[in-house]
């Protein structure tokens, strides 16, 4: 798949399938690679778009200072899906990704078909305060990568000992890291924050997706839900980020689910259409029992909590 000059830097782009448009973009020091098996599935099923956002991955170089990036990186998207003649879709994003696609959903609302966000930071002071510590302890965290022996990569083999997949493509990921690059996004992500809940479409389909075992994304799940006046949670169970490479069936079947609407009770649903093969053979028959073993759905209706909102630093 291509690389293509846009924006003022190059970037790398895959597409699967035909249908629905759904584009998954990941978060910092990652890459398409996060999605793989959403690739897979989703790309008999629908149009699937996955990217390397502007550095990172196979893309080019930022070419953008630290208050510009998160813009960049938006403008990008939507180029991208412009040139592949795509005018609305369902975003996904992933992470720090999440945040990328709340901004898209915020400045130009007319591309995007729906919401999702796995794993995806909050925003909130509390959370904020803890994004700082946190995004120190990963800074420590990547200088392992550095160490030798391949330090780094037998303590991924480690944290996603219990999932194959996960650990395939972290430590593929980790190869990949840039360092420097990487350092400025987490800048730019840790100054700004997700959509004010006054500025949340108010017909705009939202669900906001966590693993069970990730204690702090089930947190920032319940924030970032507070945000959008229909959000949907929904937590896939034995999972750590990311959620769809611990637990790709049970994701897979989550967001096959909300793209058809049957999970919401609001009367606020997508109404997205899916191609590709029938539930009724026995392939896919398997994928559905082992699949909702894994996912708990939360339906009810997030309200807004306005105490939560002081002294942020949103997106406006």
């Amino acid at each position: 798949m291509p690389s293509i000059p846009l924006n003022g830097t190059m970037i790398y782009y895959e597409m699967e399938g035909f249908g629905q448009p759904i584009v998954f973009i990941h978060g910092y020091s990652s890459s398409h690679h996060i999605f793989e098996p959403q690739l897979e599935y989703f790309g008999k099923r629908c149009q699937v778009v996955v990217l390397d956002l502007r550095g990172n991955g196979r893309s080019g170089k930022l070419n953008a200072g630290i208050v510009d990036i998160i813009e960049k990186q938006c403008e990008d998207v939507r180029l991208l899906l412009d040139m592949l003649y795509i005018s609305k879709a369902v975003i996904v994003g992933c992470a720090s990704g999440g945040l990328v696609a709340q901004r898209l959903a915020l400045r130009y609302p007319e591309l995007v078909e729906a919401l999702v966000l796995v794993d995806c930071e909050s925003s909130s002071p509390a959370f904020r305060r803890r994004r700082h510590l946190e995004a120190f302890m990963e800074g420590l965290g990547w200088l392992t990568s550095f160490m030798p022996g391949g330090s780094y990569s037998r303590s991924l083999s480690a944290v996603y000992s219990n999932w194959a997949m996960a650990r395939r493509i972290m430590k593929l990921e980790a190869q990949m890291h840039r360092p420097a690059e990487s350092l400025k996004q987490r800048i730019a992500y840790n100054r700004i924050c997700g959509i004010h809940p006054d500025k949340a479409r108010r017909d705009l389909p939202v669900l906001c997706v966590a693993g069970r075992n990730n204690e702090w994304g089930l947190k920032t799940m319940q924030e970032n839900a507070r945000s959008f006046p229909w959000a949907q949670t929904a937590i896939i169970e034995d999972a750590i980020y990311p959620s769809q490479l611990c637990q790709p069936l049970a994701f897979n079947r989550l967001l096959l689910d909300f793209l058809r609407g049957n999970d919401d009770d609001s009367g606020q649903a997508a109404s997205i259409h899916v191609s590709g093969r029938d539930e009724a053979d026995s392939e896919e028959i398997g994928f559905l029992r082992r699949a909702r073993r894994n996912i708990r759905v939360d339906r009810s209706v997030r309200g807004r909590q306005k105490h939560d909102t002081e002294g942020v630093d949103w997106f406006s």
